[in-house]
Parts: C-alpha cells; sequence; structure tokens
C-alpha cells in the first residue's frame, strides 16, 4: 500500500512525540512502513508502536530501553498463568529480548501494526512461554482439530482418493482462505504453533473453555465452507462430504499448515 510523504509525515511526528528521546530519522521510518507488507492501513493510530519497532529492529538503545520499561516489564502478568518461578521469568525475558533484537533480521522487525504491540508481544511471550516451561506441544493435527475419525479401508479407497484428491484440495485451500483474519490467527496458533486451549486462552485472556469453543466454531466454519463448494459444484451430499472428510484427513493436516503457516 502505497502512503503518501504527508501521511508517513504525519505518522512519523505522532511516533516522536510519543518516544522524545528516541533516535529515528524519517528517511529511515518511512523506507521501513513502505517494506511492511500489509502494515496496518490505520498509520496514525498505529503510529507510536510502529516508531517505536522500527527503532528497535534498528537498535537504537533509547527504544529498547523504552520497550523494556513499557512493555517487557509487564511480561509477568502476561505469561501469569503459566505459573513460572521468579528465575524462569529472568530466562523468558531474555529469551524474549534475543528473539526480538538479535540478530540479522530481529524479530521485532516482523512488527506491522496489525494489532497493539503489547498484544503482538503477548503471542511472542507465551510462545517462548512453553519452551520455558518446558510444556510439551499437544500432539493433536488439523485433522483432531476438524474432529475426524480414521478413513474406512476398503478396495475402492483408492480410486475414490485418486478422483476427488484434487478438487478436495482446491475445496480446503478456499475454505481455509474464507476464515477471518481473527479465525486464522486463532487456527494457525493451535494447529501450526502447537498451542493448546490454555496456551491460546492466556494470548487472548479468556478461559480455556472459550478458547475451545472457538476452536469448535471455527471447525463447523471450514466443514460449511467445504459442504457449500462441494454441494454447489459437484452435487455432493453431507455425508458423502463427512466420508470424504475421513478419507482426506492427512490432506486436511498437509493444507492447513500450508495455508496458515503461510501468514504472518
Amino acid at each position: 500500500m502505497q502512503r503518501s510523504r504527508h501521511e508517513l509525515l504525519e505518522a512519523f511526528e505522532v511516533g516522536r512525540a510519543a518516544w522524545p528521546d528516541v533516535a529515528l530519522s524519517f528517511d529511515d521510518f518511512a523506507s521501513r512502513i513502505e517494506a511492511l507488507d500489509g502494515a496496518s492501513e490505520d498509520l496514525a493510530v498505529r503510529a507510536p508502536d510502529l516508531f517505536l519497532a522500527i527503532a528497535c529492529g534498528a537498535n537504537d538503545a533509547a527504544a529498547i530501553r523504552n520497550f523494556d520499561s513499557t512493555f517487557l516489564a509487564s511480561i509477568e502478568r502476561r505469561v501469569a498463568r503459566f505459573d513460572l518461578p521468579a528465575h524462569k521469568i529472568d530466562d523468558l525475558c531474555q529469551r524474549i529480548r534475543m528473539k526480538l533484537f538479535v540478530g540479522s533480521s530481529p524479530g521485532i522487525s516482523g512488527y506491522r501494526g496489525r494489532a497493539p504491540l503489547g498484544a503482538w508481544l503477548q503471542v511472542t511471550a507465551v510462545r517462548v512461554a512453553i519452551d520455558v516451561a518446558a510444556i510439551a506441544p499437544p500432539a493433536g493435527s488439523a485433522a483432531d482439530l476438524l474432529g475426524l475419525a480414521a478413513p474406512d479401508q476398503n478396495p475402492e479407497i483408492e480410486t475414490v482418493r485418486k478422483l476427488y484428491e484434487d478438487r478436495f484440495r482446491e475445496a480446503l485451500d478456499r475454505s481455509f482462505e474464507g476464515l477471518t483474519g481473527r479465525e486464522r490467527t486463532i487456527l494457525r496458533l493451535h494447529v501450526v504453533d502447537g498451542l493448546n486451549i490454555d496456551a491460546i486462552g492466556a494470548i487472548y485472556a479468556v478461559h480455556r473453555a472459550t478458547a475451545a469453543r472457538w476452536l469448535v466454531g471455527i471447525r463447523a466454519r471450514v466443514f460449511e465452507m467445504l459442504k457449500r463448494e462441494f454441494a454447489l459444484k459437484w452435487k455432493t451430499s453431507s455425508s458423502e462430504l463427512s466420508s470424504l472428510v475421513r478419507l482426506f484427513r492427512d490432506q486436511i493436516d498437509i493444507t492447513a499448515k500450508r495455508v496458515l503457516g503461510s501468514g504472518s
């Protein structure tokens, strides 16, 4: 999305006013905003967060100090549900700082302003907390999420698979892509990042039961979109689609990780 110089300058001034001790030039700010594919459309709203994140990505010492005092200082509250001891909170903070600020392509450079910087940090914090707390990710897959049973074994299964495999993959692609941004994010956390309902609930500050209901609702949405696609194009009934879903459970897992894993 091409920004006007006036829009960029206005956002820059808002960001500089929020963080007056941070040294970031307008040219560096503007070039980074233009390079951020899919950055927040409402640039002015996210200007302070983007300004700070860009400066942190440039390794500005004042920006990193501000990030530490404004955002990282609240990390214990953000991961409270993990009940980490003090020494592990320290370890968590160090790992987050390394993830965000170290290397030729620091993690903070991935911030696009689509959500508040604090909310974006919470996702990172929970992912790192899982490692620090030595919580094993669930063994579940996209197929488990969709509540599928193993396919029936019969002599005709390969014939049916060959006939419908490409159709099913294409319809599944469109079904996952038809989810809202929020639904895709929740599903990505579960399928790609391996987070369970406790971790997802911690990210969104909701009870685990609420996170579970969200995943059930997303499962239903994917199935409804698949059903609509097959009914319109190939006059497939709900029971026939259920059989196809059981048959292609491995394809659901692969497609979900491919489609959802490509998001940022």
